[in-house]
């Protein structure tokens, strides 16, 4: 079981570091790189294939994704160069309360299973401590 906590918690870390490294990377970019999608959002219908299927279900698709760059482009500039910093301790946070966790399930489960065994053997008698 303590095996099982530590690898789940491994795979927890490995998830949580590549999302904060996929964030940095978008934060970190320059917000005037964003100024080069409007112009293939509007080529976007010879592109996207079903484009008029995605006109039907979600009509002014186009125009979302223009409001959702230009609010992209006022973000990164917003944030600016504290991004990484950001990123990164929100990253060490999220790390620390992974580790602190699994630490307080492992110890968790060891005196779980020391009580059983301690009844098991009749080391220790029931409702006394």
């Amino acid at each position: 079981m303590v095996i099982a906590i530590w690898i789940l918690t491994l795979f927890g870390l490995v998830v949580w570091s590549l999302g904060a490294w996929g964030l940095h990377a978008v934060l970190s970019l320059d917000a005037s790189r964003l100024t080069e999608l409007k112009p293939l959002i509007d080529t976007l219908p010879e592109r996207v294939p079903y484009a008029s299927v995605i006109d039907v279900w979600l009509p002014g698709w186009r125009d979302m994704l223009k409001l959702g760059v230009d609010l992209m482009q006022t973000a990164l500039g917003w944030i600016g160069s504290a991004a990484p910093l950001l990123v990164w301790t929100v990253w060490a946070v999220g790390t620390l309360m992974l580790v602190s966790l699994a630490t307080a399930s492992t110890w968790g489960v060891r005196a779980l299973v020391r009580s059983r065994h301690r009844i098991a053997t009749g080391s220790a008698s029931p409702g006394s401590r």
